[in-house]
């Protein structure tokens, strides 16, 4: 678990938002823990638009399938999402919303895993993560941002959410031309 709490509903909003959910056919959530995000994206995921939820521990999995029922679980381990998302048909993602506490990742899981992100994602399609702020100055939260400024086209960053605990903000990498572009308002938002 990466989190002390689950999301807000302001942070589950704006996560909706980034992500462009509304206009997504094809979602993928990476670490759904109890669903406070989940719940939201269906709120806004158009039909027979389809979310697929990847959730490691097999408890919090049970609950979220019962929960939403709408919505396809996987108990599995993130760092399996390419062959989860070719199993389960979703190759092509218009969406990968993530809430994993990436700062605590090693630098070969997270170059690993976005490289994987990148090549499930549509063409015009988008990753949005969710980071607590705090860590992200820290070294792994260092080199996740390096590692999403080489592998995305445009990355670019909220502000900061001090309506969650712990508070956060959510960068947002498009998959679009070439690789390492970040937007200025890093310096603005999270410094």
């Amino acid at each position: 678990m990466g989190a002390i709490a689950p999301s807000s509903r302001k942070v589950a909003e704006r996560i909706a938002k980034w992500a462009r959910i509304s206009r997504a056919h094809r979602v993928i959530e990476l670490g759904a823990g109890t669903g406070s995000i989940t719940g939201e994206l269906l709120s806004h995921l158009p039909e027979p638009s389809r979310l697929l939820a990847i959730e490691r521990h097999p408890r919090f999995a049970a609950e979220l399938a019962q929960r939403f029922p709408r919505t396809r679980v996987v108990s599995d381990c993130a760092s399996r999402i390419r062959a989860i998302a070719s199993e389960e048909g979703f190759t092509d993602a218009d969406a990968v919303v993530s809430t994993l506490p990436w700062s605590q990742f090693s630098n070969g899981l997270q170059r690993r895993l976005l490289t994987d992100i990148r090549g499930i994602l549509s063409g015009s399609g988008v990753f949005v993560a969710a980071v607590c702020f705090g860590p992200h100055w820290m070294a792994g939260g260092q080199s996740f941002r390096h590692h999403l400024e080489e592998t995305f086209g445009r990355v670019s960053v909220t502000p900061i959410s001090f309506s969650n605990f712990p508070p956060l903000f959510i960068y947002v990498a498009e998959r679009v031309g070439l690789p390492r572009v970040i937007s200025p308002t890093w310096i603005k938002s999270a410094g």
